[in-house]
């Protein structure tokens, strides 16, 4: 303070990150001083950024952060020292995300307690009410969605097909893909231009392999094996990089993600095969042959994050230097992860039951229950913009 007018002498920089590789490197940064106990920063528009400084101004102050407009990320509260000669607050400003999921019919909802779910299915009774949807999956930038549904074509109807529907659910189409429908038990990845399609199908000499396609109007390209050298007779469960460049999926010796799966990774060229965690080598617990590593997803500090059976069911992270660790190590039961743009992780959590979402920090420090009640059906989730 300086005379005792509770003035706070040192300036406050409050840094906001759009990225969250960013969150301490300052995209922007504002100086500022306040005064009294309500005192607000202001940015160069005038816009309050934050307040609530607290009334003891002689001692600690609790400051609080939010994004511009409040709306954004997570408010950052420190607290500080008025003699303080500097004080930075770094915020990850990046919006929540949200998560795509299924009960019966298809829901989508932001990544924040208590956001009220949309419900997907009734908007595509609009376009066509046939309905039998199932295995949801959106672009990582939240603009189209797959799944496998009796919509949109009359031979659908008793065998549910792969089909694409559009950002603003007007449009719902099944693609022909070498001149066929296909009909996958399970997700199919879409690009962020709606323009390519990993899925998997029946193999030349696998029980499942992946397949590529793209789009050029509205014609689907002949589909490209990509897996015809996995040493695995299931490779399935697809999902795209952030670059859209390479593909993780589960693979192993027995369908639905039994004993014997792990994660493996190739490029959408089918080149660069490459199996990341190995159920029964990687477990550092060590243990027998009955394991499991599977629902694999990518993070952005270029990690990825699974499921494990190794312990009990738990998450799990393998960093890009190739260390694992878990991510809540007391929560058992919890499985399906998928990784929002921000880095939070997404999931299906049995702490008695049903099967309820999840949200957890990055780092594990905390989690929150989102749809408490609502038994979510395991089939995979998508985390998207």
């Amino acid at each position: 303070t300086e005379g005792g007018s509770g003035l706070i002498a040192a300036p406050v920089q409050i840094g906001y990150a759009s990225d969250l590789a960013l969150a301490q490197t300052f995209e922007e940064s504002l100086l500022g001083t306040a005064s009294g106990s309500s005192a607000a920063l202001t940015d160069a528009t005038g816009s309050a950024l934050f307040n609530d400084f607290g009334n003891n101004l002689s001692g600690a102050l609790p400051i609080t952060a939010t994004c511009p407009g409040g709306t954004l990320g997570d408010a950052k509260t420190q607290t500080v020292m008025a003699s303080s000669s500097s004080v930075e607050i770094a915020l990850n400003c990046q919006a929540p995300g949200h998560i795509t999921y299924q009960t019966g019919d298809i829901f989508r909802i932001e990544a924040t307690p208590g956001a009220t779910p949309l419900n997907i299915s009734s908007l595509l009774d609009a376009l066509d009410p046939t309905g039998g949807d199932a295995y949801p999956a959106v672009s990582r930038n939240g603009e189209w969605m797959t799944l496998v549904t009796e919509r949109f074509h009359p031979s659908c109807n008793g065998w549910s097909c792969l089909a694409v529907v559009n950002p603003n659910f007007t449009l719902g189409v099944v693609p022909w893909i070498g001149g066929a429908q296909i009909h996958p038990e399970g997700r199919t990845a879409i690009s962020n231009d709606g323009n390519m399609l990993v899925y998997f199908d029946d193999g030349p000499t696998h029980q499942s392999d992946l397949y590529v396609t793209t789009r050029s109007g509205d014609t689907w390209s002949a589909p490209l094996l990509l897996t015809g050298g996995s040493p695995h007779s299931y490779n399935v469960q697809p999902v795209l990089s952030p670059d859209q460049t390479r593909v993780l999926f589960d693979c192993g010796p027995i369908a639905w993600g039994q004993d014997g799966t792990g994660v493996c990774e190739i490029g959408v060229d089918g080149n660069g095969f490459v199996q990341l965690v190995h159920p029964v080598n990687d477990n550092p617990f060590g243990g027998g042959n009955a394991q499991q590593a599977r629902s694999a997803d990518y993070a952005p500090d270029g990690s990825i994050v699974f499921e494990a059976s190794w312990d009990a069911e738990q998450l799990w992270r393998l960093s890009p230097g190739g260390s694992f660790s878990q991510i809540i190590p007391e929560h058992s039961n919890d499985n399906s992860p998928c990784v929002l743009p921000n880095g939070k992780i997404a999931s299906l959590w049995l702490p008695d039951d049903p099967h309820e979402l999840n949200l957890t920090e990055a780092d594990g420090s905390s989690s929150v229950i989102i749809l408490p009640g609502v038994d979510v059906a395991d089939i995979g989730m998508s985390c998207h913009d």
